[in-house]
């Protein structure tokens, strides 16, 4: 079955060698999830308390609420306080909640009082897989290998594909792509060059401007 999401190039560094590489996904990026069940009535006074960030906020049932009212002052307290999270409507009377990011370090609490009832939450998943042979770590939606991987040296892809994407790809194979340095990677690989805290050109250049100016001060 055809893909819904996708791989694509984030970075490389000066030590990745161009060529092609095999991509291996074993476990999609998710965003953590829980629902409100509303089904027992929306009743005045009852509350859903929701959390991430370190912040918190409450949102009280009014008397003449509708599902679409709860919802529109879940997403309005989720801007207020900062909270990473929405809310959208599900079916059977329930409110989804999702988190804005994808991944574990994306999460949220939520509870809620009488009449209405919070699933637990459902943690997000980081993209797991390979590249090239070389096991890759994930955050979020960003697989990547570390600094000083052979032949893979600090190399990003961005991994939209689903958990069915994951499935459909059976043993995980994602196929390979081509890398080669952009003129971008190049030019950002002599900018960091020049201004390297111990070899850099421009670093060289102050540190001898501020090694003449102190002279001066002294004499």
């Amino acid at each position: 079955s055809e893909l819904t999401g996708s791989i694509t190039l984030q970075k490389g560094s000066d030590a990745t060698q161009a060529g092609s590489y095999d991509v291996t996904v074993t476990q999609a990026a998710t965003k953590a999830t829980s629902t409100i069940d509303t089904s027992g009535g929306l009743v005045a006074g009852d509350t859903i308390t929701l959390g991430s960030n370190g912040n918190t906020g409450t949102y009280t049932i009014q008397s003449g609420d509708t599902i679409q009212n709860v919802i529109d002052g879940l997403n309005a307290l989720a801007a207020t306080k900062q909270l990473s999270l929405n809310a959208t409507l599900g079916t059977g009377g329930l409110i989804n909640l999702t988190s804005s990011g994808y991944g574990s370090e994306y999460t949220f609490t939520s509870s809620a009082s009488g009449a209405l009832s919070a699933s637990p939450v459902t943690a997000g998943l980081d993209v797991a897989g390979t590249i090239n042979g070389k096991q890759a770590s994930g955050i979020g939606q960003f697989l990547f290998t570390s600094a000083g991987t052979n032949g893979v040296d600090a190399l990003s892809l961005l991994v939209s594909l689903t958990p069915d994407d994951v499935t459909a790809l059976g043993g995980g194979s994602a196929g390979t792509f081509t890398y080669a340095a952009g003129a971008s990677q190049k030019l950002a690989s002599v900018a960091y060059s020049a201004v390297s805290a111990t070899t850099g050109l421009l670093t060289g250049e102050i540190n001898g401007a501020n090694a003449m100016i102190t002279s001066l001060k002294i004499s």
